[in-house]
């Protein structure tokens, strides 16, 4: 029984060994299926076939492993991510199969992996290529990439670039507001760079000129008037500011107007219109004219407002006074000569015209007062002018040597003419004395035909207009 039983145990161990050794066939693995060649930042699937062993283990290797990762790499099948390349690169795919009777069996593949990015062409432009000394240079980034602009990740400027000396960074910002220690010429340049590394310069460096710079300097100061009736729009004034600047002419300054009274039609304009105010003043029109690094030069004109109307004079020229030599029949002492008229443009003066003759008792009455006018005013912007009708110098001379009235000029009308276009502004009235007052453009702004008797409201308008 005891035999039996042993006798029946070993059968049994031998046949279950028998039936296990004829059930264990080797490992049969087939070639590894996948593509030979494959892009950069892409997923790709590799597989084997494999039947015989029962229980083989699986292992993928990727060699080098920077070009990208496995995923799945212990199954019959894997997946190759790829990384972003610099250039093409071949790789190796091994797979590791560990069975029961073979051992390890290896199967490989070679890859070549293709470097897909486009590189990047850098671009880029300045606001202003030539720029004084302090200021800033706005350089923009215009640079593109076949892959998308956004591809690129990296830019470097290199402010004062020199091929023989290499690239240098001097900053990293894509869009840099730049300014330059010295004055000059500097070569800038810029280098970017994609994600897959791939880098581009600029084909020619930007060309910046750093020069000396200066304040404008304002040279004149052009004005159409200095004395303006209030509230009158037909006597504005038009304005032009001139300047010298040592930077282009096509670069922009920035012009400021400004005055306590009236009003301008654009006081940031380099020719703008300046409206009286509704009031008499004496007041100053300034102007700013400032550079790109607010530097600045200033100027002014004065303005006198008044109240008083211009008398219109058909036969005037602009309704001013018509300049014209008449000799002159005193001038400090009895020597006759040419007489050149005031200067009634701009920052001219207030004349007073007084037509007269010795046998006018009128004219000669009114002449003490009216020197008292002259003795008041004589200091200011004023010229006390008088013009005698169609008497010789002999008479002339003799009447003021004779009297102690003084003024500016004593002028002599041959032939009175002068005194016929006076006429227009004093009225019809051929008599002597008339009196004018003429402002500082030569408008003419108080009249007296006759006598004048008092002369408080001619010191009021003189007082006016100065």
């Amino acid at each position: 029984m005891r035999s039996t039983t042993l006798l029946i145990a070993v059968l049994s161990i031998c046949i279950i060994a028998g039936c296990n050794n004829n059930s264990m066939t080797p490992l049969e693995l087939s070639d590894i299926q996948g593509p030979a060649q494959i892009s950069e930042r892409t997923t790709t699937q590799y597989s084997v076939q494999a039947s015989g062993d029962r229980n083989p283990t699986f292992q993928w290797v990727l060699e080098p492993a920077s070009v990208g990762y496995l995923t799945g790499e212990t199954t019959t099948t894997v997946t190759l991510h790829t990384y972003e390349l610099t250039g093409d690169c071949e790789v190796e795919l091994t797979l590791l199969v560990e069975t029961t009777k073979l051992g390890t069996v290896v199967q490989s593949i070679d890859i070549n992996v293709v470097d897909s990015n486009e590189p990047p062409e850098a671009q880029a432009d300045c606001d202003k290529p030539k720029i004084g000394d302090g200021q800033y240079v706005q350089l923009t980034d215009e640079s593109t990439d076949p892959d998308g602009n956004l591809d690129i990740y990296n830019w470097e400027w290199d402010f004062s670039y020199d091929p023989f000396d290499g690239f240098n960074t001097d900053t990293v910002e894509q869009n840099p507001n730049q300014q330059f220690p010295d004055v000059g010429m500097f070569d800038v340049q810029l280098r970017v760079t994609d994600s897959a590394g791939h880098m581009d310069m600029l084909d020619e460096a930007i060309a910046i000129e750093v020069v000396a710079n200066t304040r404008p300097q304002i040279t004149t100061v052009n004005h159409t008037r200095t004395t303006s009736q209030a509230g009158n729009n037909d006597e504005a004034v038009h304005l032009e500011v001139l300047f010298m600047d040592d930077l282009p002419v096509d670069d922009s300054w920035e012009f400021a107007w400004d005055c306590d009274y009236g009003s301008f039609d654009d006081p940031t304009s380099q020719t703008p219109i300046w409206y009286p105010p509704d009031m008499a003043v004496d007041c100053d029109i300034t102007v700013r004219v400032t550079d790109w690094f607010d530097l600045y030069d200033d100027s002014s004109v004065h303005q006198w407002v008044t109240t008083l109307a211009a008398i219109d004079n058909p036969n005037a020229v602009n309704n001013t006074i018509i300049p014209r030599n008449m000799p002159s029949a005193f001038s400090g002492s009895i020597n006759p000569a040419s007489f050149t008229w005031p200067d009634t443009q701009p920052y001219g003066n207030v004349i007073f015209m007084g037509f007269w003759a010795t046998w006018s008792s009128a004219s000669i009455g009114d002449m003490p007062a009216l020197n008292g006018i002259y003795n008041q005013f004589m200091s200011d912007d004023y010229y006390h002018v008088y013009v005698n009708q169609g008497e010789t110098s002999t008479d002339v001379v003799y009447f003021v040597n004779s009297n102690t009235y003084d003024a500016s000029y004593w002028l002599l009308d041959d032939d009175a003419s002068y005194f016929g276009l006076s006429n227009n502004w004093a009225g019809d009235s051929a008599a002597i004395p008339v009196y004018l007052l003429f402002d500082r453009d030569g408008h003419c702004r108080w009249s007296n035909a006759g006598a004048i008797g008092s002369t408080a409201g001619l010191q009021s308008v003189i007082e006016e207009l100065l």
